[in-house]
Order: structure tokens, then C-alpha cells, then sequence
């Protein structure tokens, strides 16, 4: 959906248009559209802020595609989203759980103030946060 977004603003209409009608079956693809519309770039601006600032690295999480990724990446849409927590993603997102979202956000928030060396930050930044 950005790529798709970003070749519409470089003045690319017709092959975004393009790849908008080719991607335009997929709930995933879909889904972001709807969120961004909605809740504009600034959610998208603010996750990858917030990833970035917390030192997130999603491979350090094991396997691609799985629940553990999505519900993090989910966990800090919701932060780029002034905690609005996306509950539409459930049933549309493999693997999307509401519970595990505000979980992650609920810890992430009870250890901002601890050192980003400290065990607490390195377990959750390795995907265990139970």
C-alpha cells in the first residue's frame, strides 16, 4: 500500500492505478488503504518512529510470516495511532490478537523508563513478552 501511495505522489497515476486494481483483492493490501485513509501517514510516521526508537528489529522474532511480527507491528500501529488499537484487524490479519496488541503496548509502556540494556527491553525486543 505505501509503494503504491508513494508512486501515486511521484506523479505516477496510471501505474499506481495499476497496481492499486491489481492489489485491490487482497484484505491486507485493502485493510492498510482503509487505515490510512482513516487515520492518515502520521500513524505509519509515528510506528516507524516508535520501531526505531525502541530498537525493534522483527527478524530478531523469528519466522516471516508469523503471529508474534504481526501483533507487534499491530502493537505499534496502535502507538502510531494514539493508542486507537485497530480492532478491525482482527478477522482480517492472519494471526491479528487484540489481546496480545494491548499487551505489548501495556509492557512497552511499564518499561519505557528502564534502561534499553536491561533484561526487561532485551526480552521484549527479542518477541517474549509474557
Amino acid at each position: 500500500m505505501v509503494a503504491v501511495e508513494v508512486v501515486r505522489d511521484l506523479g505516477y497515476l496510471q501505474e499506481a492505478n495499476e497496481y492499486d486494481a491489481e492489489f485491490e483483492k487482497d484484505p491486507l493490501y485493502m485493510w492498510h488503504k482503509k487505515v490510512k485513509r482513516t487515520l492518515g501517514w502520521s500513524l505509519y510516521r509515528k510506528m516507524f518512529s516508535a520501531m526505531r526508537e525502541d530498537g525493534v528489529q522483527l527478524d530478531r522474532m523469528g519466522s516471516n510470516p508469523s503471529g508474534i511480527r504481526t501483533n507487534y507491528v499491530l502493537a505499534y500501529m496502535g502507538i502510531g495511532a494514539g493508542g486507537f488499537y485497530l480492532n478491525s484487524a482482527n478477522g482480517t490479519i492472519p494471526d491479528a490478537d487484540q489481546k496480545i496488541v494491548e499487551k505489548l503496548i501495556d509492557i512497552r509502556e511499564q518499561i519505557q523508563h528502564v534502561p534499553r540494556d536491561n533484561q526487561k527491553w532485551l526480552s521484549y525486543l527479542n518477541g517474549n513478552y509474557r
